[in-house]
């Protein structure tokens, strides 16, 4: 069921407020505080199950003109409308006032009581928080969690109630609860009666009276008993009959579907909606693109679309006329100007020319213009003036500097003594020699003698240490990953077989728990089986049987003496058994169940028993391949766990060893070294004797490396004083040289200084000195200048008309190309230029509108290919559904299709059928139907059965009171046959004892029972909804904490009870009690949505009421919640309440678009009572529309449309 449309007429706050529900998804309903939010969830339940009779919500409108109106579509999307009055003559009715049964809303709702809708579907912040706690509180139990995640019923502080009054009432050795202390005053008041009476005969025949009385008492409780269970027997088969029968029709018409024809997968239905979906879209597309693709076409044959291409192809040469127009027009002016300002400078450049040639005495042709015209020359010619006058004072200082030079060289060569004649090997040599030698290489090899030594010592020491034998080091020896592998297989190989043994200690503890309980089953006037059944029901019928020939016979045979009484006694005895048997078939069933239980063990402990053997053998065979591994090295075996300690052992063994090769090896290089150097000294120092055979080669190294050194200074020190002389002699030399040559550079320069002015004279046809040339070279200075100036501008005035004329040309050609007339005036030609610019944009636009459409109308073609090749896969996808789905053709597959939806349906409605026979019996369904197939034909009959259980129950109730009156009696007057004031006070202290202590035994003993009843249940609802509950909560409780727990584990704790365990994405477990205050909010969250499936499945869905769940929630989990919603929201009305904004904003982000409905509501602010005012002489009409300003009446509805809530005169 769902409200397409809730109309808070006159409740609460609200006056005409209506919200519109009809769209699929999530319902939002947002407002601050205060708002009204749980007004409008509690009208939702006003509106389906009546106004409250003393309700609060009356405080804008009075009590009478409370009302709520909606819309309610039921599941097979009929349309009630109806409306609910605060009144008790007709409080449902129509919108036009008429009477609405309330059946009809009671049919909408599948019966479901009020408790049952605001516990199962209205869930709000505060009852998250105590599901969490309760969570918390129940350390996961299983039964628990299910049951109140389906109820809504706070279960840990009901037990915890229970259990609280039990405990004060009784505790097992206990002594303070009230029956434990109430026992034992009872004892001690018999006790002080026993002590104060009398023991007459009298007083001994009315206490064996007393005890007959008690043992009849005792009988008729029996019997009482025993009619309480055949009347429960029948009851519960009279209530489970037409279920039964539904179940049966439901299984039938499964069988005739399967008949029918094959079914298909779940996914196969909606790949077929999709596919034929998919296929009209794309028939629809093709059609469009085609309509679109010929209206372009139209278009595009428009004659006034016809433009110039010759214009487009001269686009760029129009628009650089027209870019460069002005420009060359602005030009063209200057030009002018610049060609006069040329005249002029030409004639004062003659005048100038003809004064210069005048004062020079130089003909005309004489003049050269690259002369006249050089700039610099007067700077040229000072500049070469002043480098004469360096040039002569250089030369002159450098001549005297080589004389004094010369004088000290030859005193130099003066000085040098005669040569000693010295020979043998140079100085440098013995220094290169000295250094060749390896620094520090005597006392490398001392100290690698001694480092030697003591590296085999430590070695020993440590195969001694270790006990290892000689030659270990090159043993071959299994690696660490081998060691490691086999201590793995070891380890594993001991927890597989301390999990066997465990295994067989569970399987041998239950095995023998289940015998006692069988044995004690079989002790305890065992129940008759079917076998004694089916035997006693053969005999029945061979007697039949012989009877039947007998009287059947031609003559008939006279019967056999004593058939019929044998007959009448075998028809008794199966008679009885079966009565037996149903008296007790949970019994039976107990007992069935335990054979199977103690079969199924026997089997599992065997196999257990068979594992540990070949658990064994698998670690003979682990140890056997150890010992191979230590075969190869001369060890003795040693223990896994001891092995890396002897591989490190032999590894720094080996360490040790190949360090001393090192030593050993680098000892010998470095002797050798030592031995090739005292050669090379020796060689070096002719004379020195060899070494003694004794001496070790470091000490004759030593020794020869002092004389080498000795040797070297010597002969260092004659060559200094050699060098020192000749170095005297080179500096003389050098220094004469040096001089030489400065002066011969003086002279080479001044030299060149005179070519260079002879050039310089002949370059610039110029004679005489310096200070003459420099007066010449004035003068031509401004000749040069004008002449630049005007060669200037007559350059300026060319260019301009170069560039004017070829922008006439470049005009002229553009014209022709566009096949326009010719340029007839040059004065024209920028106006020419702007028309041809102003056509070009004219055709170019058309050029543009051609080119989109034909853009569009080849993406109207590739539009059609794309729908028609989509349409064409289509096609290929249904016929390959058809062909997996083992089909002919596409109708046959729909046919298959609503046949498996049919069976899904019906599947549900065997599942609802059974779920609600687990709700009121716990009888296993064979033993049920068994029971119910007796009374099947004849529920008459059935009914007659359970009234005369119902009277024998009655009758022996009645006779047990009046049993216990009669020995109330009978006990008084045995208390009283004691004359004594004391026994008396005794009595009658012990009788009211033992009044308090049966007081108390009741009150504890239907404690008890309404604590097992209600665990029993919860057991019930576990055993038959946590498969399909467990499974669909640890869906939503993954999506809901975003993937970080991807399942839920069970166990059994130490009381015997299910647990369960949230698993993390890494495979961790984590308790209930271990989870986040959040998490478990979300965990509960889980559950109670996951119950809800149930409903969905009966047919039975209503409007799911949320209020501020996610108060807890973090965003990215209230984004998932928000999801988990949208998908039930196909099969529950969503409707949630929250004063968060922000979350608002969350589901618009996260859920599709049209799936995410917000109803806005505004704070409340107290206004005056409205009331209607009667019309005189009468009361408004049933359903009449009042303002919710004036209270005044509403004209009615016209049209469609949402009706107006304030009159004409309010809205002004």
């Amino acid at each position: 069921m769902r409200i397409d449309e809730l109309d808070l007429a006159m409740f609460g706050c609200f006056t005409g407020q209506v919200l519109n529900l009809s769209g699929s998804g999530v319902h939002l309903v947002v407002g601050p505080n205060e708002a009204g939010k749980s007004t409008i969830r509690h009208a939702i339940a006003e509106l389906l199950y009546g106004i409250d009779e003393r309700t609060s919500y009356d405080f804008v409108h009075q009590y009478s003109d409370l009302r709520i109106a909606a819309r309610l579509r039921a599941a097979d999307g009929s349309v009630t409308a109806a409306v609910r009055h605060k009144r008790r003559n007709n409080p449902l009715t129509t919108p036009d006032g008429s009477p609405l049964d309330q059946r009809i809303l009671t049919a909408l709702t599948s019966g479901m009581e009020r408790s049952e809708f605001t516990e199962s579907f209205a869930i709000d912040h505060a009852a998250l928080r105590r599901g969490g706690e309760a969570l918390l509180a129940g350390q996961g139990n299983v039964s628990r969690a299910l049951f109140e995640s389906q109820s809504g019923m706070r279960l840990t502080g009901v037990l915890a109630s229970l259990d609280k009054a039990i405990e004060d009432l009784f505790k097992a050795r206990g002594k303070n609860p009230k029956l434990n202390a109430g026992i034992v005053r009872h004892r001690e008041a018999r006790a002080r009666f026993r002590d104060a009476t009398l023991k007459p005969e009298k007083y001994d025949a009315k206490a064996a009276e007393v005890a007959h009385a008690r043992k009849q008492r005792d009988r008729i409780e029996e019997e009482l008993k025993r009619a309480r269970q055949e009347f429960s027997r029948l009851e519960r088969v009279q209530r489970a009959l037409p279920v039964l029968r539904r179940l049966e029709d439901a299984e039938a018409a499964r069988v005739r579907l399967l008949e029918a024809g094959p079914l298909v997968g779940a996914e196969i239905g909606k790949t077929l909606a999709d596919l034929r979906g998919g296929r009209q879209q794309a028939e629809e597309t093709a059609s469009a693109a085609a309509a679109r693709r010929d209206r372009i076409a139209a278009q595009l044959a428009d004659p006034a679309l016809v433009y110039d291409a010759r214009l487009l192809d001269q686009a760029e040469a129009i628009e650089t006329l027209f870019d460069e127009r002005q420009a060359v027009q602005e030009e063209e002016g200057r030009a002018a100007l610049r060609r006069a300002d040329a005249l002029a400078l030409r004639g004062e450049i003659d005048a100038l020319l003809s004064a210069v040639r005048v004062s020079a005495n130089l003909d005309t042709a004489d003049i050269a213009d690259d002369v006249v015209l050089r700039p610099g020359l007067a700077e040229q010619v000072a500049g070469l003036q002043e480098a004469r006058t360096r040039l002569e004072a250089a030369l002159e200082a450098a001549e005297r500097q080589a004389r004094k030079r010369r004088e000290a060289h030859a005193k130099a060569l003066n000085a040098v003594p005669a040569d000693t004649g010295e020979s043998g090997v140079s100085a440098e040599n013995l220094k290169i020699l000295i250094k060749a030698v390896p620094a520090g290489l005597g006392d490398r090899i001392a100290d690698q003698r001694k480092q030697l030594a003591a590296s085999r010592k430590k070695a020993e020491g440590h195969a001694a240490r270790h006990g290892l034998p000689s030659g270990v080091e090159t043993a071959t020896l299994p690696g660490p990953e081998q060691v490691a592998d086999h201590r793995a297989r070891l380890e594993a190989a001991a927890d597989d077989a301390g999990r066997v043994r465990q295994r067989i200690e569970d399987l041998t503890s239950t095995l023998d728990a289940n015998r006692r309980k069988h044995a004690a089953l079989l002790a305890v006037d065992p129940p008759p089986t079917e076998g004694l059944l089916e035997t006693s029901r053969q005999q029945r019928d061979r007697l039949w049987a012989d009877i039947a020939a007998a009287l059947t016979q031609s003559p008939m045979t006279p019967l056999k003496a004593g058939a019929s009484a044998e007959y009448a006694a075998a028809v008794a005895a199966a008679d009885d058994i079966a009565d037996r048997m149903r008296r007790d078939s949970q019994r039976v069933a107990e007992r069935l169940q335990l054979e199977i239980d103690i079969d199924a063990d026997q089997r599992l402990l065997a196999r257990a028993e068979t594992a540990a053997g070949q658990q064994a053998e698998e670690r003979a065979a682990i140890e056997e391949r150890w010992a191979l591994l230590w075969a190869a090295s001369g060890l003795a075996v040693p223990e896994p766990s001891a092995a890396p300690a002897v591989l490190a052992a032999v590894d720094n063994l080996r360490s040790l060893y190949e360090e001393i090769d090192e030593d050993l090896a680098a000892l010998d290089l470095d002797v050798a070294a030592a031995v090739r150097w005292a050669g090379k000294i020796r060689a070096a120092l002719p004379g020195t004797p060899l070494a003694a055979d004794d001496v070790p080669v470091e000490a004759d190294l030593g020794e020869l490396l002092v004389l080498l050194e000795q040797r070297h200074e010597t002969t260092l020190a004659a060559l200094r004083a050699r060098e020192k002389r000749e170095g005297k002699i080179a500096d003389a030399h050098a220094e004469l040289a040096s001089a030489d040559q400065d002066l011969a550079d003086c002279r080479a320069r001044r030299d060149g200084w005179d070519r260079g002015w002879e050039r310089f004279l002949a370059d610039n046809q110029l004679t005489g000195d310096p200070a003459g040339v420099s007066a010449t070279i004035a003068a031509y200075d401004e000749i040069a200048r004008k002449r630049a100036e005007a060669d200037e501008a007559e350059h300026t005035v060319r260019a301009a008309d170069e560039r004017v004329q070829a922008f006439t040309d470049n005009l002229v050609g553009v014209l022709d190309a566009c096949g326009r007339p010719a340029l007839a005036d040059r004065a024209r030609r920028y106006a020419d230029v702007a028309s041809l610019r102003k056509a070009l944009i004219e055709h170019r636009a058309l050029a543009d509108r051609q080119s989109d459409l034909a853009a569009r109308l080849a993406q109207a073609d590739e539009e059609f290919a794309e729908a028609d090749g989509s349409r064409l896969g289509f096609e290929r996808a249904l016929a390959a559904l058809i062909a997996e789905s083992g089909v002919d053709d596409e109708e046959a597959l729909g046919r298959a299709v609503e046949r498996t939806a049919a069976v899904d349906g019906l599947d549900g409605r065997i599942g609802t059928d059974v779920s609600t026979l687990a709700d009121f019996t716990s009888v296993p369904l064979p033993t049920l139907r068994v029971e119910a197939a007796e009374w099947e034909d004849d529920p008459d009959r059935l009914r007659a059965w359970i009234i005369d259980a119902q009277a024998s129950v009655d009758h022996h109730d009645a006779e047990l009171k009046s049993q216990i009156k009669a020995l109330a009696e009978l006990e008084v007057d045995l208390n009283a046959m004691d004359g004594s004031g004391r026994a008396a006070e005794a009595s009658e202290t012990a009788a009211e004892e033992l009044a308090a202590v049966v007081e108390d035994s009741e009150d504890y003993l239907r404690l008890h029972v309404a604590r097992s009843i209600l665990v029993q249940c919860m057991e019930d609802y576990r055993e038959a909804n946590q498969h399909p509950v467990l499974t669909r909560a640890q869906q939503v409780f993954g999506w809901l904490t975003g993937g970080r727990f991807r399942e839920f584990v069970t166990d059994t704790d130490a009381k015997g009870a299910m647990v369960f365990r949230a698993r993390r994405a890494d495979g961790t477990d984590v308790e209930v009690a271990a989870l986040s205050e959040g998490t478990r909010d979300q965990l509960y969250l889980a559950l109670r949505l996951a119950s809800l499936d149930r409903y969905a499945e009966a047919g039975r869905a209503m409007p799911l009421l949320l209020d501020d769940v996610f108060m807890t929630f973090d965003d990215i989990r209230t984004e998932a919640g928000l999801a988990v919603l949208d998908e039930m929201a196909d099969r529950f009305q969503v409707i949630m309440f929250t004063h968060h904004q922000h979350l608002v904003d969350l589901a618009a982000s996260v859920l599709p678009m049209g799936r995410c409905h917000v109803h806005e509501l505004s704070v409340f602010v107290p206004r005056p009572r409205v009331q209607a005012e009667p019309e005189s002489g009468s009361r408004r009409d049933a359903g009449e529309r009042l303002c919710r300003d004036c209270g005044g009446p509403l004209p009615a509805p016209v049209g469609r449309g949402r009706p107006a809530v304030r009159c004409d005169e309010c809205r002004g």
